[in-house]
């Protein structure tokens, strides 16, 4: 492929990579599958929490903490969790004996515990919560408050300790920290499993439950909550939670916190890693700067009025940024409506503020290190290579192609049917100050290039890039019939210019006459949501459907396929779990409809903040 090619690809792909993904019901629960040994899967529950102090665990833990979702009462969860459309979920009879299933292989059935077992004690406070303990280990540990019930206690760890038992773990005691604590240790059945000692203890009305002994010793460290070490005394927790609060203006039902790369590295780090395809994701976003978001979190409201969840989240990224880190550079927009040409049928719909320049400047040292496998000074080499090369199109690309580029990107996600490999098409269009002049750049960039087909839609050109196939060496094998990747896609036309990732999404963009995004009644109830929640001048605006925008990822684990999926949210699965979720057996889920009709339209709206940024959205109840 041309490397002026590539580039606009990358770009494309770099913006709209860059989109946050949203907390959505099919794959949080999925998690249980993910990390089975998590003794708190309670971190997927939402509950019941007033905005006022820090909670009292989070003066209990480590400065380090990466992970921290904590709530004050378990039985105003369940509540609150009954009044969601999501919530039927568990009663609908095509998917009780799923998820019933899915249930049992949780760590809390191998406790032998259920909701209402959890319910009979926690009388305050509880939180989970993930810390290192070793270089490459995270330690996970669930607190509860249970307000002196001595009785209930007793008969949950007594229901414990016989589970267990079952399962093959031996109980004893153990000293650590010069406190007594209840250990449960299983040996490895066979070479490949590896043994584990999972740890409890109840201390001044308060039952702790944790996965590895220094956890143990960290929490009974801090117990008193002086240490100067712990996590309320974090600026990032102090700084992600003061800003949440101060715009929040409902009653939230539980808070939480975390460090995202941090978090990431440490739970990949004890998932069996499957074989990459390409760059290190996670590493190129360490190395690119990517560590400053210090920590993301906030306050969740639950079954509030006609919406599910609401959530106030704070983004806390303070500078001065580094290498592709100072692409995000955002700025307050005004017009956030879906334009005439945005189809009304799309899975999701994203604008973003952008200093397009600045982000184009800063985008070489991400290309060179995810597509030129690190070699500094690969993009700047191309560009100059446009710029300069006697027999190439001679176009400055930052004065004569990113110079004429606006602020306002459209993100435009849209699933195919039937799903597949490729079903998620995504279009990327930016606005433009010259669309006369920008198309005469792009056509002098594209039209002698022999990887590229030219197309007329009425009076637009339309530029095909071609992906070429690898030829087979000769003796080889013939290779299994595989399902060709679309080609993608540009053209500049109705004052954008459009990358989209296959060129029948493209075509469909610049023919469809249907009616338009703008005027769904869902999208226009979430407008209406946002509005009440405060959006107004912001510098991001996002709107989906999560019914259709995640069918395509969980098709994928249905039919055993995620590995080769293309989509954001496959390759975070994989990059991020690696064989602990290639390797599920995904014949037994369910097929997605019957998750469709609990899935409501979500939204957002993302403002500019001093060292980062505050996203206010919600889910609303499907109708």
């Amino acid at each position: 492929m041309a490397p002026h090619l590539l580039i606009f690809r990358c770009f494309s792909n770099a913006v709209a990579k860059s989109n946050r993904f949203d907390h959505k019901f099919p794959i949080a629960r999925s998690f249980a599958v993910f990390r089975p040994h998590v003794p708190a899967l309670v971190c997927l529950v939402a509950l019941h929490m007033p905005l006022s102090a820090a909670p009292p665990s989070a003066a209990r833990l480590p400065g380090n903490t990466k992970l921290h979702v904590s709530t004050p009462d378990f039985v105003k969860l369940q509540k609150a969790w009954q009044r969601t459309k999501v919530s039927q979920i568990f009663d609908d009879p095509k998917l009780k004996p799923f998820l019933d299933d899915l249930a049992n292989e949780s760590t809390l059935a191998k406790f032998g515990l259920t909701w209402a077992d959890l319910a009979s004690v926690a009388k305050g406070e509880m939180s989970f919560s993930a810390f290192p303990v070793a270089a490459d280990q995270l330690g996970h540990v669930l607190t509860l408050y249970t307000n002196n019930e001595a009785m209930p206690v007793l008969k949950l760890l007594a229901k414990v300790v016989v589970s267990l038992e079952k399962h093959g773990y031996k109980v004893a005691t153990k000293t650590i920290g010069g406190f007594p604590v209840t250990t449960y240790v299983r040996m490895g059945q066979d070479k490949k499993e590896r043994g584990q000692t999972l740890y409890s203890f109840t201390k001044e009305e308060m039952l702790v439950a944790a996965d590895n002994e220094k956890a143990v010793a960290e929490i009974l460290k801090r117990w008193q909550g002086t240490s100067p070490d712990r996590l309320d005394q974090k600026k990032a927790f102090q700084e992600v939670q003061a800003r949440a609060k101060a715009k929040a203006k409902t009653a939230a039902d539980f808070f939480w916190f975390a460090d995202p790369i941090g978090l990431a590295e440490g739970e990949r780090s004890t998932a069996r890693v499957a074989p990459r395809r390409g760059a290190d994701t996670l590493k190129v976003l360490k190395d690119e700067g990517f560590s400053a978001f210090q920590g993301i979190g906030g306050y969740v409201s639950v079954g509030l009025g006609e919406n599910d969840f609401v959530h106030y989240t704070a983004v806390y990224a303070p500078g001065p940024y580094q290498k592709s880190m100072r692409m995000l550079k955002t700025f307050p927009g005004g017009d956030f409506a879906p334009a005439a040409w945005v189809p009304g049928s799309l899975a999701r719909f994203d604008t973003v503020y952008l200093d397009v320049t600045n982000a184009f400047s800063n985008f070489g040292s991400f290309f060179d290190a995810v597509y030129a496998e690190g070699d500094a000074g690969t993009f700047d080499d191309i560009l100059k290579g446009l710029r300069d090369d006697p027999n190439g199109p001679q176009i400055d690309v930052g004065k004569e192609v990113i110079g004429r580029l606006g602020r306002r990107i459209t993100l435009a996600i849209d699933t195919a049917k039937p799903v597949g490999l490729y079903s998620v098409r995504s279009l990327v269009a930016v606005d433009t100050k010259d669309e006369k002049g920008l198309a005469q750049a792009i056509r002098r960039l594209m039209e002698n290039d022999e990887d590229v087909k030219q197309h007329t839609i009425g009076t637009t050109v339309l530029w095909e890039m071609i992906t070429r196939e690898k030829k087979k060496k000769k003796g080889s094998k013939p290779a299994a019939v595989k399902t060709k990747a679309p080609n993608s896609a540009m053209a500049v036309a109705r004052g954008q210019l459009f990358v989209a990732n296959d060129v029948k999404f493209l075509e469909i963009i610049l023919t469809s006459k249907d009616k338009g995004l703008a005027d769904q009644a869902d999208y226009l109830r979430v407008a209406r949501a946002l509005d009440k929640l405060g959006a107004g001048t912001d510098c991001l605006r996002s709107f989906s459907r999560p019914d259709e925008d995640l069918q395509t990822v969980y098709e994928l684990l249905r039919t055993n396929q995620l590995d080769k999926g293309r989509s954001l949210y496959a390759r975070l699965l994989v990059d991020l779990f690696g064989d602990n979720v290639i390797q599920i057996d995904g014949g037994t889920f369910p097929e997605f409809q019957y998750f469709r009709r609990y899935l409501g339209p979500t939204g957002f709206y993302g403002v500019n903040q001093a060292n980062g940024w505050l996203l206010v959205g919600c889910s609303l109840r499907k109708q």
